[in-house]
């Protein structure tokens, strides 16, 4: 008996042994390298080429990633470089390495391979098996060849000596360094200087292969520190690159890119609206980019001259900025004679500006002329608006009349009267906007008294404003303007249109400029909120903002309970509203603003967890409830508090749960079980448990169960 059951234990051992080599066998047999590069076919210098080995014999050290060997050579380099490949992840069996690509000497220290055009690269794995000492090689190649550069002028033609002309340089041959900014030499040249000038070009970000300058016109001589080239008034420009070596293998390719230049004409344009205004003072601006000096602000003359005038006066006109190629400047006018400073014009008048452009694209000079019809108006007064509505509502008043400007070093005032049908109004302040700019501001408010001081207009109803200015000297020298002024009709708004829960907020607001008649203090207001159509209603405080906002808000609470006040008792389904009583309207009469909105009563909540069972401490809980009613604010992510407990009774918390959205009612929060005490983010689990999630305020919840493993 004892030995049938040796023989028996002996066959078994050897079925095992049978078992195990031929699974042995069948692994080695299906486990073979597999090698690849990511492209069949490179081009230019910049490239990486990325070598992958899948062979999960290789996966020695379970624990962390292996490397591997493997030798790149090329047709040029035949001993080439050794590659060191790194596992992709512990235990992936999967390894990758990138090497770069010289025209020189390669280097095994930065893992770069020398190649020539049209090289085969080759990727060589030896795999030694250890049993025989003999090896087999794996190999994978793929071709390389250069690039071919291009290089262009970003526009077929240049207008005017303030263009900025960019030429951008392609080639993959010059992103020599990976991650760096690597740049590239262009020549400049036009028919008036061959020679040109010489740029480098940088690369507009890493690894784009792309390479940009940029250069300007003179027709000085060229300047290569300040990247100008000289031209004539039209001529051909041209870039020049050198490509070392292109795809066929040639050296030193000469690439042109070629584009015209020539000179702007000049353009005037004044302040008077489709060539045609009035007033005393005209602003008249010169576009002529031919005149710009690169760094400094320039200055032009041009001449003005009118029909009744009998003498031309010269304008002086400044740069705008530097390299804007704008000029701009004022003529002043006047109905007595013509200064160094001003223009004589007759009340109607055809006003000449004229200016010498000696940079046009034909070449040579020409006179460039704007005519405009103008009305000599010596005093300008005006306001912003033609309308205005609400207290304290600011108006805006210029007066223009540069023969008020009697110091011209410093900014001067003067003053007008402001007055309605119903008061003698008040003496308004303006002040010069600069020392001799001849123009004049003030701003006027409106309120229910007259404050000198400060600016305020006492209104009582619709009314027309009347805004004059009597020259002290000259009491026959005067003008006026006119306004309206109205009160404002208030706006009201409800932040919902429907609500649903008990003790949800109502937020009111409301716009009237015509209740912030104090504007140093934050006032308040009463609106009345009631059932639609009759019964029970309530006082609601709506407060400004802020000083001089005009806004007011406020909050009552549906069926509001506790310190929730002041509250309106509804039903489901009731529609309800608040009204505002607008004592102050446009139309004169008392006027309710009304807005109306729907309780829905109270929804039902939903309190779900992602899984009903959880494994392993670290996991994490997902928690959701599904409320419409708490969603209290509807601009903000509302909270939520549930409690958690476990049968072990090792938590028994409150936590928050957060709105995933403004206004969408679905609240969450991932909480993580663990071992350790709980803290706002964790819940700390027995190794065999039960959680459960209530939401005390609807009386609902829900469980789970959780297993260490």
């Amino acid at each position: 008996m004892i030995g049938f059951m040796k023989r028996k234990v002996f066959m078994l051992c050897l079925i095992s042994l049978v078992s195990i080599y031929f699974t042995i066998i069948a692994h080695c047999g299906a486990n073979t390298p597999v090698l690849w590069l990511d492209s069949s076919s490179y081009i230019g210098s910049g490239v990486r080429p990325l070598v992958t080995l899948q062979f999960a014999d290789l996966n020695i050290d379970s624990r962390r990633k292996d490397t591997v060997n493997v030798t790149v050579c090329s047709s040029t380099d035949t001993l080439g470089i050794t590659l060191k490949l790194e596992e992709t992840g512990v235990n992936s069996g999967e390894f990758t390495g990138e090497f770069g690509i010289i025209n020189t000497k390669s280097d095994n220290i930065k893992k770069l391979l020398k190649v020539m055009c049209n090289d085969t690269i080759t990727v060589t794995y030896n795999d030694v098996n250890p049993r025989t000492n003999s090896s087999t090689a794996y190999t994978r190649s793929a071709t390389w060849k250069s690039s071919t550069g291009t290089v262009k002028l970003l526009k077929s033609s240049y207008t005017g000596l303030n263009s900025v002309a960019t030429v951008s340089i392609n080639d993959k041959d010059l992103n020599l360094r990976n991650a760096y900014i690597d740049s590239a030499k262009v020549r400049i040249y036009s028919d008036a200087d061959p020679k040109g000038i010489l740029l480098t070009a940088y690369e507009t970000g890493s690894n784009t292969s792309t390479f940009a300058a940029s250069f300007r016109f003179s027709t000085n001589k060229s300047n290569i520190g300040d990247a100008i080239l000289k031209v004539d008034p039209t001529d051909n420009i041209y870039a020049e690159y050198i490509d070392e070596m292109d795809e066929t293998g040639a050296v030193n390719v000469r690439v042109i890119s070629t584009s015209t230049f020539q000179f702007s004409e000049a353009v005037i344009k004044t302040s008077a609206s489709k060539d045609e205004g009035s007033g005393c003072l005209l602003t008249i601006t010169i576009n002529d980019p031919d005149e710009n000096n690169p760094k400094v602000k320039d200055r032009i003359l041009a001449k003005a001259s009118s029909c009744n005038g009998t003498q031309e006066m010269t304008i002086r006109l400044e740069e705008t900025g530097t390299n804007t190629g704008s000029f701009k400047g004022k003529l002043l006018l006047n109905d007595e004679m013509t200064t160094a400073k001003s223009l004589r014009v007759k009340d109607s008048d055809i006003i000449s500006i004229k200016y010498i452009d000696n940079t046009i694209p034909q070449g040579g000079t020409a006179e460039i002329i704007k005519d405009v019809k103008w009305t000599y108006i010596g005093t300008l007064l005006k306001t912003d608006k033609k309308e205005y509505s609400g207290y304290n509502s600011p108006a805006k008043i210029t007066l223009t009349d540069y023969r008020l400007n009697t110091d011209d070093e410093k900014a001067e005032k003067i003053f007008v009267r402001v007055t309605t049908s119903d008061s003698k109004g008040l003496k308004l302040e303006l002040k010069e906007t600069s020392s001799d700019s001849g123009e004049f501001t003030g701003t006027l408010y409106f309120g229910k008294t007259s404050k000198t001081s400060k600016g305020i207009l006492k209104v009582v109803d619709n009314e027309t404003i009347t805004i004059t200015y009597t020259n002290p000297k000259d009491e026959d020298d005067f003008a006026e303007c006119y306004a309206t002024w109205s009160f404002h009709d208030g706006q009201l708004k409800l932040d919902k249109q429907q609500y649903t829960g008990n003790n949800v907020p109502v937020r009111v607001t409301l716009n009237d400029r015509d209740l912030n008649d104090k504007p140093t203090v934050k006032e308040d207001i009463r609106v009345v909120a009631r059932l639609k159509g009759g019964g029970s209603e309530i006082n609601v405080v709506l407060q400004e903002t802020s000083k001089e906002s005009e806004r007011f808000t406020g909050t009552f609470y549906i069926n509001g309970t506790g310190s929730n006040k002041p509250s309106l008792k509804l039903n489901p389904g009731d529609s309800f509203e608040v009204v505002y009583t607008d004592e102050k309207t446009k139309s004169g009469r008392i006027e309710d603003r009304i807005q109306s909105a729907v309780w829905g009563g109270i929804s039902k909540a939903v309190l779900t967890l992602d899984e009903k069972k959880y494994i392993g401490f670290e996991n994490i809980m997902v928690i959701t409830l599904n409320d419409p009613d708490q969603n209290r604010n509807p601009s903000e992510k509302d909270k939520v508090s549930v409690q958690i407990r476990t049968k072990s009774g090792l938590t028994n918390t409150t936590y928050t749960l957060t709105e995933t959205g403004l206004s969408n009612g679905e609240f969450m929060a991932a909480l993580t079980l663990t071992d350790k005490p709980n803290t706002p983010t964790t819940i700390r689990v027995a190794p065999n448990d039960e959680i459960t999630v209530n939401f005390t305020d609807k009386g609902v919840s829900t469980s789970a169960t959780f297993t260490k493993e």
